[in-house]
């Protein structure tokens, strides 16, 4: 299955595509085809990268995929920062528009849920108040991977993957696109 991993940001998006595997009752992340940290647009002008991140997308698409799901980190709130929450949820607004005009199914986890995923990876015990690191999703997403974490370019590549995985090849109750 091909998988577009998405970890939703306004300046940073990180976007994966990753191939999972499902073969005989498990599920393994079994490679990264594309995996990148997108500067999707400015502040000053937030309705002008809407086309470059719709482009990258069919590009993906066309080069990696067909891409058969989404799996993406769910966009928080920043009370502190209204105008940021808002670009963020267009960025993901332009996502879900992309795949829907496409039928391709989308899910997302919460920080939280992909937090504990990281935790299960690296088998340590799960604490919500001391939750894993960046270092430690890298490191994660890495072991997931057979590679060492040095080839994971950033975080957000690292987060972006996670997402696929955690939506597409755990078991559990992500948010889906068929729920919403």
């Amino acid at each position: 299955m091909i998988v577009l991993g998405v970890d939703p940001g306004y300046t940073n998006l990180g976007l994966s595509v990753v191939e999972i595997d499902r073969a005989g009752g498990r599920t393994s992340l079994r490679r990264v085809l594309h995996s990148e940290n997108m500067e999707v647009g400015q502040a000053t002008r937030p309705l002008r990268f809407a086309g470059n991140l719709t482009a990258k997308l069919q590009a993906l698409h066309e080069n990696y995929g067909p891409i058969e799901a989404i799996g993406m980190e769910s966009p928080t709130y920043i009370q502190s920062q209204i105008r940021t929450t808002a670009l963020l949820w267009h960025v993901v607004g332009i996502l879900l528009g992309w795949a829907d005009s496409r039928d391709i199914p989308y899910r997302s986890r919460t920080p939280m849920e992909l937090k504990r995923v990281v935790s299960d990876v690296l088998e340590q015990r799960w604490d919500r108040r001391n939750p894993p690191s960046k270092k430690m999703v890298i490191r994660a997403m890495a072991t997931l991977l057979g590679c060492p974490s040095r080839e994971l370019e950033s975080s957000h590549e690292a987060d972006s993957i996670l997402a696929a995985f955690a939506c597409w090849g755990m078991l559990g109750a992500p948010h889906d696109s068929a729920a919403a």
